[in-house]
């Protein structure tokens, strides 16, 4: 919601249209700068490669498992009363357990 020169998403949350621009310009600079170096590290090195593609196997990046934890806690406790005790041990406790190893 703009309000004047101000967005302000929540009342808790007020930013003003320089603030906006400002942190838009240095989330593009990370885009730039950082993000080829960090993500570089993450994907070649083989340690971190071969986590990331264990937490892939296991549905941690695209599957039920990752859209579980990337969840609200009242969307994770709605999720759990769907599947119920068994479903969410096979696919929440077991892959965690298995990538905790």
């Amino acid at each position: 919601m703009l309000i004047g020169n101000t967005f302000a998403p929540t009342k808790k949350c007020r930013l003003s249209i320089y603030q906006l621009h400002t942190f838009t310009r240095q989330w593009k600079g990370f885009d730039a700068y950082l993000r080829p170096i960090i993500v570089g590290v993450l994907t070649r090195f083989k340690p971190y490669k071969d986590f990331i593609a264990e937490v892939n196997k296991r549905g941690g990046i695209s599957g039920d498992l990752a859209f579980y934890l990337s969840a609200t806690s009242q969307a994770q406790k709605q999720q759990l009363e769907e599947w119920g005790q068994a479903e969410t041990t096979k696919k929440i406790d077991e892959p965690l357990e298995t990538i905790a190893g």
